[in-house]
């Protein structure tokens, strides 16, 4: 490789090594202190590395963010990282490498950045860390012959590091990038296809069947993805895409019914899309179905999401009274509040004396002062009067209680 003159950065990759020196100088035992002060000192360095790439001054970067890598390592091996700081340094080193990856290198900076990452390689220096498959990463993001992406290939191929089920996603996506790069999109196309035991690659060829238009595959492929991952909404989700894109109704109901019961995010929005289309003479009888099957489900609040939307405000406040989970009469006070206003108000002193029974320590006492404020701002002064007094005398002996009590309604 070409030398290259340095640039100002060194006093930058000094400081790197100097602080690494001095915090390991009495041996390999690093304090929780001690690692405190390196990963600041790091932290500060790494700043002002990002203003040299932002300068496009690539190589120095490129040095400190390996020295970074490399005398951080050393300490993650022998140290304990309970605190997280030297963790955080490995994070600061590859956020550079991120960042300079990406860039547009010259050649002399691309062969430095690619040197670096054999080396690290071929020394095993990351032995047993995510980073060792980091580097080759880098490795196939930098590469620009066909040649280039054959030697990485084939070293990926009989890396023993990679070979294990932990990285085997991972050998496939850089795999699957390198032969993008030098046999193209077909040969690319053919190895994701071959390969599809690999979440991402499945997503994508799901996602490619959609655009082209070929909604068997789509669904063959959720399908087999739902097969081999059961509880996954990710291949639901995508059937779903594939229905709407198609315009195919029946399994855009099917899929929207099943992710409006079990999805944990998002579900709201399935709603719209079953209430879109059910036909509106079939939606009485399809919602009221629905209402069965979402009170016997693992996700009961779906229940109580279509009460809310359907106008049921007293199955609602029944659903509410019996489950006793105030952050779902939270969510729908605002809806039940203009035609049930007592009813709320009851299930907030009913939920505080539920507290009590349940549990008696200040997070409580804090909780039942702030729910008698709320009601009181409900305009049930007289509620919470009555409330109080009979705390104040049924829980005489809970001293901090009444403490709180005397200071907020004395």
């Amino acid at each position: 490789m070409k030398n290259i003159k340095r640039e100002s950065g060194d006093i930058y990759l000094e400081r790197v090594e100097d602080a690494f020196w001095e915090a390991s100088c009495e041996g390999d035992w690093v304090n929780f202190r001690s690692q405190s002060q390196l990963s600041s000192e790091i932290y500060d360095v790494v700043e002002k590395t990002r203003k040299l790439i932002a300068k496009g001054k690539y190589e120095p970067a490129i040095e400190i963010a390996f020295a970074i890598m490399r005398n951080g390592v050393e300490l993650v091996n022998h140290n304990d990282d309970s605190y997280g700081y030297l963790g955080s340094i490995m994070r600061y080193g590859t956020e550079l490498l991120d960042k300079l990856v990406s860039e547009q290198l010259d050649e002399d900076c691309r062969e430095l950045f690619e040197d670096e990452c054999w080396e690290c390689i071929d020394k095993k220096l990351f032995d047993g860390w995510d980073w060792h498959a980091d580097m080759y990463g880098y490795l196939a993001q930098l590469a620009e012959t066909p040649a280039d992406c054959k030697k990485i290939i084939k070293r990926l191929e009989k890396d023993p590091k990679l070979q294990s089920d932990f990285y085997r996603d991972r050998l496939h996506s850089i795999t699957l990038q390198l032969k993008e790069k030098s046999e193209g999109s077909k040969a690319a196309h053919e190895y994701m296809m071959k390969n599809l035991q690999v979440k991402e690659f499945r997503e994508r060829a799901i996602k490619e069947a959609i655009q082209q238009k070929d909604f068997p595959l789509a669904y063959r492929l959720c399908e087999e993805g739902i097969a081999i991952e059961r509880y996954s909404a990710t291949w639901h989700q995508l059937l779903l895409k594939a229905a709407q894109s198609e315009g195919n109704r029946e399994r855009i109901i099917e899929q929207a019914r099943y992710l409006y019961l079990e999805a944990f995010v998002d579900f709201k929005d399935y709603y719209t899309i079953l209430k879109t289309n059910v036909p509106n003479d079939s939606w009485p009888t399809f919602a009221e179905s629905l209402a069965e099957d979402a009170r016997e489900s693992r996700r009961t609040e779906q229940y109580a999401n279509l009460c809310a939307c359907e106008g049921w405000h007293d199955r609602l406040l029944e659903f509410i009274d019996a489950c006793h989970d105030i952050r779902i009469l939270q969510e729908y006070e605002s809806i039940l509040l203009p035609s049930h206003k007592d009813e709320v108000v009851e299930l907030y002193v009913k939920h505080i004396y539920h507290l009590m029974e349940d549990s008696r320590n200040r997070s409580t006492y804090v909780d039942i002062c702030s729910y008698l404020k709320h009601i009181r701002g409900l305009g049930a002064a007289d509620l919470v009067a009555t409330t109080v007094a009979t705390l104040r005398t049924k829980y005489k002996r809970c001293r901090l209680l009444m403490e709180m009590l005397n200071n907020a309604y004395c």
